[in-house]
């Protein structure tokens, strides 16, 4: 979002120095009795316009900013809108690849596995009174000269004594059903998290391919306009387009240029919810070596 931010605004100033070129163009064509009052009013809307313009983006760019700060805990360093890019080949080749591989790493997943364990523990641990138990006690006495008689007085007991709960009110019934509702739902939880989880991947894919697809031909686009706008201002210079002509091949160079910086962004934001989904976000972002080196 920041680096979207900083690019609009960056347009919305080169779109507000171009109408002013045009506008000090419009002025010398009037004092020199050469242009029209109609066309000098026209111009001086569009300039108000961009203005206005840049005005929203440089209050767009501000709030991004406060935004950074409050969830990082520190301003945005002055290179950091270049950096946020994914190198090619970060992305696993498939939907079906990405899907896999969030199975075998999303922590989500990993807890809620580790939830299904323990309590499949605690079910096993509340059957223990289902069946006797068996101990074998052995004893056994030494003595020599007991009680002022004289000579060995020995004796050796084995014992096989078996412990079988038959009635505890109910409890160990009760908490082998508490233990029992606690894996089903415990698997309900992963079974839940599962479809979510492959929800999000599919859809942050669905959007990675369709940001893909769209910004050659948003590119075009502007290369396109770009190449009208040029036409054009040479074309009004001697008098084959009209000061409206021009004026709205700037707006569409500006507008296709603000769409290529918006799909930019929307096309990375896909990338980072794969990432993300996949559990492979941090690793891409460095946050765990950063934090490991520091002191």
């Amino acid at each position: 979002g920041l680096q979207l931010y900083q690019e609009l605004k960056d347009i919305s100033v080169e779109n507000l120095q171009i109408h002013k070129r045009i506008q000090d163009q419009i002025r010398l064509r009037s004092n020199a009795g050469v242009g029209s009052r109609a066309d000098y009013d026209q111009v001086e809307s569009r300039v108000a316009l961009a203005e206005a313009d840049l005005v929203a983006a440089r209050v767009n760019l501000l709030d991004a900013r406060t935004t950074f700060r409050r969830v990082v805990g520190s301003p945005p360093a002055a290179t950091g809108y270049a950096s946020a890019k994914i190198a090619p080949g970060t992305l696993p080749e498939s939907l079906q690849r990405a899907l896999e591989i969030a199975q075998q790493n999303n922590p989500v997943l990993h807890t809620a596995a580790a939830d299904i364990e323990a309590a499949r523990a605690q079910h096993e641990a509340a059957k223990q009174f289902d069946y006797p138990r068996f101990d074998l006690e052995l004893g056994g006495n030494i003595n020599n000269d007991i009680d002022g008689t004289e000579g060995h007085a020995n004796d050796m007991s084995a014992m096989l004594r078996i412990r079988y709960n038959l009635y505890r009110g109910g409890s160990d019934a009760a908490r082998k059903r508490a233990t029992a509702y606690n894996i089903n739902e415990a698997v309900d939880v992963r079974d839940r998290s599962t479809r979510q989880l492959e929800e999000t991947i599919r859809l942050a894919w669905a959007a990675f391919q369709a940001t893909a697809t769209q910004l050659p031909l948003l590119e075009r686009q502007v290369k396109a306009a770009t190449a009208t706008r040029n036409a054009y201002a040479k074309q009004f210079n001697i008098g084959q387009r009209t000061l409206l002509d021009l004026l709205n091949s700037e707006q569409e160079v500006l507008r296709a240029r603000q769409s290529v910086a918006e799909t930019h962004s929307d096309h990375l934001l896909a990338q980072y919810r794969v990432l993300e989904a996949m559990g492979e976000l941090v690793d891409h972002l460095g946050v765990a070596q950063a934090l490991a080196s520091e002191p």
